[in-house]
Order: structure tokens, then C-alpha cells, then sequence
């Protein structure tokens, strides 16, 4: 409680994050973990001198936000689970941004920074981050095309967006909350676990639907260069953008795609046409935002300014 107090933060969240029971006794010169707090914890590897992370608790389909701050010349990376972490510097501060999966197991998941000083020597802090489940629900889909639903097919097209989605670039383009890419109603949230003809394919929903009249326009979230515009089979015609920070939009199954692989892009700026190409029960745009390598829910960044 006392510890508590003094970075003004609940014991429970401080006990969460460290796998520890509310009432634990600490070990002198146990390194801990304070979320969310606006001072220094102590057992930080030097020249580490501020680290904290929000939510307290993590969830799955959102997004995970370390803030670190160092007093001398260091490089910081690291990992969650297996995903690695990348960290950039803006205003005097080091951020990394790290999705988690719907499909993320709840409970605990490995946690680790490493601090590595121009001499090449390197200190690592580790934590075991709590995972907290979310109940998306399910929905079972009229038939599409099983050439769509077949794994030698969907497989080798998911692995190709994520040979983008996985790479990590310095520059920020995006501010603020994301704005939404169509006006239309909202058909299926992120989450969601779908079920294509009658079970023979299941499925966490990736992103978020919107429906509307075939041909309406479609509009970037946000600013960033354009890395795929293209037909692909389970995602029909596909855009995604690159927006910096390891951030990636995607807009699937369009009618018609009107930028190029290279175009930088405004925020509000058209880029397509609302369209049924693709894995479809009918005309959409089925929207992703990937963080970190790993899809999450779109919509929390269109509540939520990051970082």
C-alpha cells in the first residue's frame, strides 16, 4: 500500500502486472513494474530511468503502450510473447506500440525490455504481463466461395500482408485519433468468431465491416504511404498503407483501388471505391489496423490518440 501511495497508483494494478498477490511481501531490491504512473520506479536497468505501460491490464484486440525515458546514450528494444518490440523516440521519449490478438491466450504473457549502451553491453528487465480475455461473440455466414475459405489459399495471402505488416518505420506520419474510412453502417465488429459454410472454416473477424451502396467512396484514416494496392483472392481488391511506428491500415474488397504502391497520403483522402470482391456475403469494406504485427480492433483508434 505504502508503495502504492507514493507513485499514486492502485496496489492492485501494481500487483497485477507483477504477477503478485495484493498483500505479497517484497524483497529488497525486487524489480517491479508501476503502470500507468507519473514517476520513476526503482530496479530499472541504467540508463532506463522511466517505464510505464498502458492499459494496466492488458486486452485482447487492443492495443498495448510503453513509454520509456533514459538519462544517457542507450538503445532500447524488446519483446512481447514473440512479437519484438520497437521503440521511437519523439520528444524527449521512447514509445513502442504493441497489438495483441483476439486470439491471444488469457493470462500471463512475457514481458521484456532491453537496455543496450554504446559499449555493447546490454541489461534486460523482464515482468509477466497479464492477458485479460474479451468476449467478441460469433456469427455464422451465408456460403462464399470455398476457393476462399481453402488454407493452401488463405494462408500464403495472410503471410503475405504480414511480410508488411511486420516491418517497423522510425518516421510517425499519423496525429491524433484515426477517422473512419466509410460513412456506412457498421455489419460486423472486430472479434467476432465467424463461421463459413456450415464450420468448414472458423475464424476470429480481423477488423471491422461497413456496408453500404456499392461504389461509395472510401477514405484513409489516416496519413501514410501506400505499400499494397492489388487483387488478392480472399481480400479481392486490397490497399494497405503504412503509417509509421509499425501501423498499417487495410481496406479490402473494393471495386476499384485509386492510389499506387508509393503514394503518400492524406488523411480523408479517397483511395477507393466500396466494392464485393473477394471472401464477401455481399458489398463491404472489411477495415484492419495492425499494430505490431498483430491485427487489432480499428475502432479503438478511432476513440484513442496514440502514442
Amino acid at each position: 500500500m505504502a508503495l502504492a501511495a507514493q507513485y499514486r497508483v492502485s496496489p492492485f494494478a501494481i500487483a497485477s502486472v507483477n504477477g503478485l498477490m495484493p498483500a505479497a511481501p517484497l524483497i529488497p531490491g525486487q524489480s517491479l513494474f508501476i503502470p500507468d504512473a507519473g514517476n520513476t520506479p526503482t530496479g530499472l536497468p541504467w540508463p532506463l530511468v522511466f517505464l510505464t505501460m498502458s492499459p494496466s491490464l492488458a486486452e485482447q484486440g487492443r492495443t498495448l503502450r510503453l513509454k520509456a525515458r533514459l538519462d544517457g546514450e542507450a538503445v532500447l528494444s524488446g519483446a512481447f510473447d514473440l512479437h519484438p518490440l520497437r521503440f521511437a523516440e519523439e520528444g524527449g521519449a521512447w514509445y513502442a506500440l504493441q497489438g495483441i490478438e483476439a486470439e491471444a491466450e488469457p493470462g500471463l504473457h512475457s514481458f521484456t525490455i532491453t537496455v543496450t549502451l554504446p559499449s555493447g553491453q546490454s541489461t534486460s528487465f523482464a515482468q509477466l504481463i497479464p492477458v485479460r480475455r474479451m468476449d467478441y461473440g460469433t456469427q455464422n455466414l451465408p456460403p462464399v466461395d470455398p476457393l476462399t475459405i481453402d488454407p493452401t489459399v488463405t494462408e500464403p495471402e495472410w503471410e503475405y500482408l504480414k511480410s508488411f505488416t511486420t516491418q517497423f518505420t522510425p518516421a510517425r506520419y499519423w496525429q491524433g485519433v484515426f477517422a473512419l474510412p466509410f460513412g456506412g453502417r457498421v455489419s460486423s465488429p472486430f472479434g467476432i468468431v465467424r463461421t463459413y459454410n456450415n464450420g468448414q472454416f472458423v475464424s476470429s473477424h480481423t477488423g471491422t465491416d461497413f456496408t453500404g451502396r456499392p461504389g461509395s467512396p472510401i477514405y484513409a484514416a489516416a496519413a501514410g504511404v501506400v505499400v499494397v494496392a492489388e487483387p488478392l483472392t480472399v481480400r479481392g481488391n486490397a490497399t494497405l498503407i503504412d503509417h509509421g511506428w509499425g501501423v498499417y491500415t487495410g481496406y479490402w474488397h473494393q471495386s476499384e483501388i485509386k492510389v499506387e504502391v508509393g503514394d503518400v497520403v492524406r488523411a480523408g483522402q479517397e483511395i477507393g471505391l466500396l466494392g464485393s470482391t473477394g471472401r464477401v456475403t455481399g458489398p463491404n469494406l472489411h477495415w484492419e489496423l495492425w499494430v505490431g504485427g498483430a491485427p487489432i480492433d480499428p475502432m479503438e483508434w478511432t476513440e484513442t490518440p496514440f502514442p
